[in-house]
């Protein structure tokens, strides 16, 4: 440690911390502190997950939203089932949709349609991370038909539901750019008890038929009337019927009447050729290259979309030799570690233990040392840096440090949790990598004794935690460019 004890800030009250700080060019550790002990990465794990991506899926790929048919022309009119297939695009939007449905207007006049599938998977997560707050915008559930983050716009009103008591209800919607599409199927009930509940609606009666069918209906929430000035978002727990409804809906604006949403569901070992035959594709939308959506990624540090970067990692079959043998939520971490294995064999990376591509969740860990490797590995492949780089950010507790201009950083939090990396670019021309990371274990503890039905918004000891946490990164930061 190269500190003399006057210069040396303040470690932050209640936080086991670590860092390291990495000279680029030569790979010497310039300065560190518990360099091998096991750190909650937090969000700082979406440089990670955006790194693998460029480099194996590439920065042109682009995901593909189909709408699928097996319809004939019969006496001059289209009539046929449709299907509206996901890719896994972490950036679609209802206005995506709408051109979808555009497209399909162009097709017929007056196409007569027998039923409408949408993709869902057998077991569906309902939220990237069941320990964290259920009612969090940034907990959404994932699917490959995900739209507009998975998540709804929250607008109180005062009128009540037809059986409500005297509770307040609230209006929602999906948002865009160009849209604001109300979403009736997620209901929302300010309760004045202090839990937060959601829950499916499901086994209603289907209009179209004589049977009652299993299919999903909505989502209604129970949320705590204390927090409803403040709860402005909810995450969807059911995307992809939810991007099924947000196009049944916007279909009907291009005089297309769709019948109610059915989830196709690949059954175990079934071809993709084999479900899908007999239908051809009619209509398609391609999201930007991963070189754009990366950036963003890592600017905004939306989960979704680093999830559904994972996915679709996942599904490569050139992923196979990572993740042989892997079965569960244990993939995440074994896909990584292998990767990471492979590409550094330098290191010992079985302590690496991340169960999320975006790091939401406490378990999610890695060292010190292992965080500068990546981050040398990245300064070293130009191409994924250069790409990379236009997302890292000045986080506000730097925006006003005079080495601000010096520096690229993806920082992550967590209740109990604070961390940042980056590349300090000082002006003696020294090419430096940094990771600092600190965590509250007390904290932490508490929080894993509780569920996920918990508040989403954090308490002012833990504000002020976080406050000491940012203001000794910065102090150290400064310290480094004022040495090195």
């Amino acid at each position: 440690m190269l500190w003399s004890q006057n210069l040396s800030p303040t470690l932050p009250l209640q936080a086991a911390t670590s860092y390291v700080l990495i000279d680029l060019d030569t790979g010497q550790i310039l300065d560190s502190l518990n360099i091998d002990a096991i750190q909650p990465v937090a969000s700082v794990a979406k440089i990670l997950t955006s790194l693998v991506a460029l480099e194996q899926l590439g920065p042109d790929f682009r995901f593909e939203t189909t709408v699928l048919t097996n319809a004939r022309m019969d006496q001059g009119r289209w009539q046929g089932d449709l299907i509206l297939w996901g890719g896994g695009d972490p950036f679609l939007s209802s206005d995506d949709l709408a051109k979808l449905t555009q497209s399909l207007s162009q097709v017929s006049p007056q196409p007569v349609v027998g039923k409408f599938y949408y993709e869902d998977l057998v077991n569906p997560a309902t939220e990237i991370n069941p320990l964290q707050p259920m009612a969090a915008a940034y907990n959404p559930g994932i699917s490959p038909l995900s739209v507009d983050f998975n998540r709804v716009w929250v607008k109180t009103s005062k009128s009540l539901l037809p059986d409500a008591t005297d509770l307040p209800v609230a209006e929602t919607y999906a948002v865009t750019d160009q849209r604001l599409i109300p979403t009736p199927w997620i209901t929302v009930l300010w309760s004045t008890h202090q839990k937060y509940h959601h829950h499916f609606i499901q086994n209603a009666f289907d209009p179209s038929s004589t049977n009652i069918l299993p299919i999903l209906m909505g989502e209604e929430w129970q949320l705590p009337l204390s927090e409803q000035a403040q709860i402005e978002w909810l995450p969807v727990k059911n995307p992809a019927y939810h991007c099924a409804y947000i196009f049944q809906e916007l279909a009907t604006h291009q005089g297309l009447m769709l019948p109610k949403p059915l989830p196709l569901i690949r059954q175990k070992d079934q071809s993709l050729s084999t479900m899908l035959a007999g239908y051809h594709v009619i209509a398609r939308h391609y999201s930007p290259p991963l070189s754009q959506i990366t950036p963003l990624v890592l600017q905004y540090s939306n989960n979704i979309s680093a999830e559904l970067i994972g996915y679709q990692l996942l599904q490569e079959p050139s992923s196979s030799h990572l993740l042989s043998g892997c079965e569960g939520a244990d993939c995440i971490a074994h896909y990584l570690r292998s990767w990471a294995q492979l590409r550094l064999p330098q290191l010992d990376w079985q302590s690496l233990d991340i169960h999320q591509f975006s790091g939401l969740g406490h378990a999610n860990h890695l060292t010190s040392r292992q965080m500068s490797a990546i981050l040398q590995y990245l300064w070293g492949h130009p191409q994924e840096y250069f790409i990379l780089k236009e997302g890292f950010t000045t986080p506000p507790f730097l925006s006003n440090s005079s080495i601000a201009p010096f520096l690229q950083t993806k920082t992550g939090t967590l209740v109990g949790v604070s961390t940042v990396a980056g590349y300090l670019l000082s002006s003696h021309n020294h090419h430096l990598a940094f990771f600092i990371a600190s965590n509250n274990p007390q904290e932490i503890s508490n929080l894993l004794l509780e569920t996920g039905n918990r508040s989403p918004f954090s308490t002012g000891p833990q504000r002020e935690w976080q406050r000491q946490t940012r203001q000794f990164q910065k102090e150290l930061l400064e310290y480094w460019f004022a040495v090195h």
